[in-house]
Order: C-alpha cells, then structure tokens, then sequence
C-alpha cells in the first residue's frame, strides 16, 4: 500500500514583554523557533510485514537569540541556516515478535548549520546508517 503524510507548522512566536533588564524587549522574537516546519513521509509498506519509507524534512532559518531582528542590530551570525534533510527507512516483521530494519538519516549527507551555541556554528548531523532490530517480549 502507498504511504504519504505532510505536515507543516507556522510558528509566530515572539516576546510579549519586556524584561526588568531590558535583556528581552517586547516584540523580540523567541530563540531558536522556526517560523516554517515542514515534512514529507512517502512510500510503500504491507502492514505487519515490511515497508519502505522516505522522509524529507524542512527545517527554516532560525534567530540564535532574542535580539536578532532588533531594529539596528547587526544579524551576521545571528541566524541559523534553513535546511533541508532526508531519511529512508526499511523494516520487516520477520515474526509478531521481531523486526528487523536499516536506517540512513541525512541520505545525501547535506551540512547546514544548525545552531551557534554553545561556542560557535553547529553543522546537522551528517550521513548515519542504523541496522537493528526490535524483539518484543
């Protein structure tokens, strides 16, 4: 049987207030929330016997702090890059009490940064395949 399922998520988040510091003003946005998530799972499986799926995921740029789109404020490294990862996934049920599987996260093995902190741009997690299996008991 074919398998798709999208999903996104519109975040509009930002600060309501300001702090007694003045660290977060009102109107600041919130730290490291994309404004865009999106997700595309595709593919084919036979419930209760094996299935074959790709998920290609979304992920846009995000403000590393509050003060990113201050009016004035210099925004070089101050943004996360938006990016996009696939995954694959295989499994079959080789019995109702095992299954057996091979993952690939980040197929194409695309680096993005996806943090600047702690000390600095973070890349995504490269190419990384899994085999395993899961016994129920």
């Amino acid at each position: 049987m074919p398998r798709c399922v999208l999903t996104y998520t519109y975040t509009d988040g930002e600060i309501t207030e300001d702090a007694d510091d003045l660290s977060v003003l009102d109107g600041d946005v919130l730290a490291y929330l994309p404004e865009h998530l999106a997700s595309l799972t595709f593919g084919l499986e036979k419930p209760a016997a094996w299935s074959a799926l790709m998920s290609v995921s979304h992920t846009g740029n995000m403000c590393i702090d509050n003060s990113c789109d201050r009016p004035g404020e210099v925004t070089t490294f101050k943004r996360t890059s938006d990016y996009v990862v696939a995954d694959v996934v295989a499994t079959y049920q080789v019995n109702s009490d095992m299954e057996v599987y091979a993952k690939v996260n980040n197929v194409f093995d695309d680096q993005e940064i996806v943090s600047r902190s702690p000390a600095g741009a973070r890349p995504n997690q490269p190419r990384t395949g899994y085999l395993g299996m899961k016994v129920r008991f």
